[in-house]
């Protein structure tokens, strides 16, 4: 049954975002008609974030053309509402519907979440609150009610989700995705429950069925003491999923742009992804970890899909590092000389200088340095040097780029005082050589606290607020107040301001965000009664409830379980069961061990266009390495530096090292 949508006709009229723009996501929701009939199989994409946040999500939008693709399946998507949409919800008792087919999201056969933020929690509560929806999956037994499967990257450490989700999908979801509809939707033709369903999905690779297993606490300290398998075919670990891109069988998913979904407002984007994954090996980006090896798209469907976007007149290439990209200068030219203005996206700075163009238009870039000295950049496994930095900064000032924004962070494992002191030694310098070279140039010092994350070097550091971050706000204070940042411009001034006020109101956030990224199944009812207590949402500023969200969440969990929150943040050791443990990301353990140590040396571990550092990749997904930067140097690899190959080859199950047989491979081309 459809919903009747003239009760939103005038919330339509009057509704904008800030700054004026009007917020498409709601035209959207009466600009297009999804043809869908009552016996039809219903599957829908939401976005756990408003429109003009989710918009550009390029992992919905592959994964809505490989739905678009199937047969006899209806593809339809929802945003998080916006505040006068959300009220004219509850005003009306409207239950929360598909933009497209006006149909209530309980009656869907599949709901399919991303959520790639750790906030994105809260939105994923009040999704299921106006779409009227039991928040757990044990009240959703009966098979009127959807399958909720969630996907994106928070899945990678799924267990605060796992009361809620029925399928957790782990990974990059081309392939599998349409198993798990084709699946769900024979099964329901065959009548069959919902439990059946799901025991079947226990055989898809990257299926999380969270129903199967048990959470295992430790009597004393309360501690997470791992997972308990309920069910035989409950795998002992789940794969990341991961796909060669550069097989133009994935062109698709990329090239299709469907000019009836774009004037409804899902599909606007200008993102084309040109690579998957990164070589270079920071210890602190989840990311990298997640994603590797490193792919990269075939030129052949990146032209297509620039070609598909030459009536918006502007396009962007996408990726973890895109200027990585070997034929990156020749697919840009190429847009420019079709006349589609290119957008530039956050560069690597040692890549700057080589994909630097002085006709392209760029109103701004953005550099992530990490840290303000060389130190702490090996730390982080970072490699960059100080000189290459101001190279690239130099050039992005004299180029005319409008406002340059290096990123770093505060609160990094050995950091020092004198480190984060850097940080306003770096800010005065870049000032300082801004002003000498273009006076008019804007520059921004963004400035984040750390947060270790799940599946990286660092997943066993203890969380913890820089205890120079006091010493910062009182240097930052007394250089505004004697005139040293005064004399910078207007804009200027505004842009540090705002970078500044983000880390003075960021601690007790961080600190959430940091205790969703550990949590286990414990924390997800206290997480649902704070953010309808609160009424939290991430895309707004939390503010004050902040702190009580915290306190809140952490009162139940010692009168529920007796157990202090803080111990979650806690520093771990290698033997500590970790609550993401269930998922296998391919790469080895051990060897992120190995990393976090070099780190607390102050060593640095060769990128994947240096050397191999065995991480395990090449013998736990050995398909998806073959045709990998970790398995093809003709493309990164020096050519006289040969070991990793020989390495690869043999732990591959090459009998010949010295002509190993993997496609592309320098060692194979040198002796044949």
């Amino acid at each position: 049954m459809k919903v009747d949508t003239k009760a939103f006709r005038n919330v339509i009229k009057g509704h904008k975002m800030q700054g004026g723009r009007l917020d498409e996501g709601i035209k959207g929701m009466f600009d297009v008609d999804v043809p869908c009939e009552s016996n039809d199989f219903k599957t829908c994409l939401i976005h756990c974030v408003p429109y003009f946040t989710g918009a550009g999500m390029m992992g919905v939008h592959i994964i809505h053309n490989v739905l678009s693709a199937m047969k006899d399946v209806v593809v339809d998507y929802c945003y998080l509402p916006p505040s006068a949409v959300r009220r004219a919800l509850k005003k009306n008792r409207i239950p929360l519907f598909g933009y497209g087919t006006k149909v209530p999201l309980r009656e869907f056969d599949v709901l399919g979440f991303s959520l790639f933020f750790t906030p994105n929690a809260f939105n994923l509560v009040h999704l299921l609150t106006y779409a009227g929806i039991p928040y757990f999956s044990k009240d959703r037994e009966d098979d009127k009610w959807p399958i909720l499967i969630g996907g994106g990257v928070l899945m990678t450490a799924p267990e605060i989700f796992a009361p809620i989700f029925d399928v957790c999908f782990i990974g990059e979801g081309e392939d599998q995705t349409p198993v798990m509809i084709n699946l769900i939707k024979d099964m329901k033709k065959q009548g069959k429950s919902k439990t059946e369903i799901l025991e079947a999905m226990l055989k898809i690779p990257g299926c999380y069925i969270p129903r199967f297993y048990e959470d295992q606490y430790d009597p004393k300290t309360k501690r997470f003491m791992g997972l308990k398998k309920l069910h035989p075919d409950a795998p002992d670990k789940v794969m990341f999923q991961k796909v060669d891109i550069s097989d133009p069988k994935y062109n698709y998913t990329i090239v299709n742009y469907n000019k009836n979904v774009a004037r409804g407002r899902l599909y606007l984007t200008k993102d084309v992804e040109v690579t998957r994954g990164c070589v270079h090996g920071c210890r602190f980006c989840a990311p990298f970890s997640w994603y590797k090896p490193y792919r990269e798209r075939n030129y052949e469907g990146v032209i297509q899909a620039i070609d598909a976007r030459k009536e918006m007149g502007t396009v962007r290439m996408m990726g973890l590092t895109p200027t990585d990209y070997s034929r990156y200068n020749e697919a840009r030219d190429y847009a420019i000389g079709q006349g589609i203005q290119y957008d530039g996206y956050s560069e690597r700075i040692d890549q700057f200088r080589r994909t630097w163009d002085d006709n392209r238009k760029k109103r701004s870039t953005c550099f992530a340095l990490e840290a303000a000295n060389e130190r702490l950049r090996r730390v982080v496994n970072k490699h960059l040097d100080d000189d290459t930095f101001w190279d690239a900064f130099k050039l992005s000032v004299e180029g005319g780029i409008i406002k340059t924004k290096v990123m770093c962070m505060i609160g990094l494992p050995t950091e020092t005082r004198e480190d984060v002191i850097a940080l306003h030694t770096l800010m005065d310098d870049m000032w300082r050589i801004s002003r000498e070279i273009r006076p008019q140039a804007g520059i921004e010092l963004s400035v984040n606290p750390f947060i270790p994350k799940p599946h990286t070097p660092f997943q066993w550091c203890e969380h913890r607020e820089s205890p120079w971050m006091a010493d910062f706000v009182r240097i930052y204070n007394d250089k505004f107040n004697d005139g040293s940042y005064v004399q910078w411009d207007e804009k200027l001034q505004k842009d540090v301001v705002k970078g500044w006020r983000n880390v003075k109101g960021s601690p007790i956030g961080r600190r959430l965000e940091a205790l969703f990224d550990n949590a286990d199944r414990r924390f997800a009812k206290p997480l649902i009664m704070a953010a309808l207590k609160f009424n939290v949402y991430s895309e707004q500023d939390w503010g004050e409830s902040n702190a009580k969200i915290w306190t809140g969440m952490k009162e139940y969990l010692m009168l529920q379980y007796r157990y202090d929150i803080w111990d979650v943040l806690r520093e771990k050791t290698f033997e500590d069961p970790l609550p993401w443990d269930i998922v296998d990301v391919g790469t080895d353990k051990e060897f992120l061990w190995k990393e976090y140590q070099s780190a607390l040396e102050g060593e640095e571990t060769a990128g994947c266009n240096q050397d191999c550092a065995h991480c395990g990749l090449s013998r736990n997904l050995p398909e998806v390495a073959k045709k990998a930067v970790c398995a093809n140097r003709s493309k990164w690899f020096d050519k006289n530096n040969l070991s990793g190959v020989k390495q690869v080859a043999k732990e591959s199950g090459c009998k010949d090292p010295v002509k190993c047989g993997i496609e592309g491979c320098q060692n194979c081309e040198q002796s044949a």
